[in-house]
């Protein structure tokens, strides 16, 4: 038999048997349904271990995303100096070969205040740009950027020319005895 009780909202199904009803509210407190043991606060130390774990394993991941990420970023950045460097380099080279001396030394310079880092390269462009200075009688600043080269790569495959270079600007350079 069932009937509903129109003013409590609360339907019977058999005498003394309560069931909810998804419209309205319970009017008194109902009991825990389990009734041997009564509940528990706080959470089991099993669910806590779990979400620590968790939680460690989540940071962990966090951590090695940033690193790989400013890796990338990091590389990224180098990568497009060194592009940058390298189209540098074949600008003056073509300028040089052209016969456009100042242009060329221009981008020799602008390659060597650039945050390049191959030391290799650096030096092969100060050696350049010094024996342009020198081409342009200029032995001066031709001197400070074949020394810098030689100081970047000691050991370089230009560097006999180099040596007789600076000889030869150093002879230049220096006042000559009047007879």
């Amino acid at each position: 038999m069932k009937t509903e009780n129109a003013k409590s909202g609360v339907q019977e199904n058999r005498p003394g048997n309560i069931s909810k009803d998804p419209v309205l509210p319970p009017l008194e407190k109902e009991t825990a349904s389990s009734g041997s043991e009564p509940p528990v606060q706080g959470i089991s130390p099993n669910l806590k271990r779990g979400i620590l774990i968790f939680s460690i394993f989540t940071v962990l991941a966090f951590g090695v995303f940033g690193t790989l990420l400013i890796k990338k970023l990091l590389s990224r950045s180098t990568g497009e100096t060194t592009s940058r460097g390298h189209e540098l380099l074949t600008v003056a080279e073509r300028l040089e070969s052209a016969g456009l001396y100042d242009q060329a030394l221009g981008q020799y310079e602008k390659f060597l205040n650039a945050n390049e880092s191959n030391p290799k390269l650096r030096a092969e462009a100060a050696y350049k740009a010094g024996k342009l200075y020198v081409k342009l009688d200029n032995c001066r600043d031709g001197l400070v950027l074949l020394f810098h080269s030689q100081a970047i790569q000691a050991d370089a495959p230009w560097t006999d020319d180099l040596n007789a270079t600076t000889d030869a600007c150093i002879a230049r350079l220096k006042p000559h005895p009047n007879p």
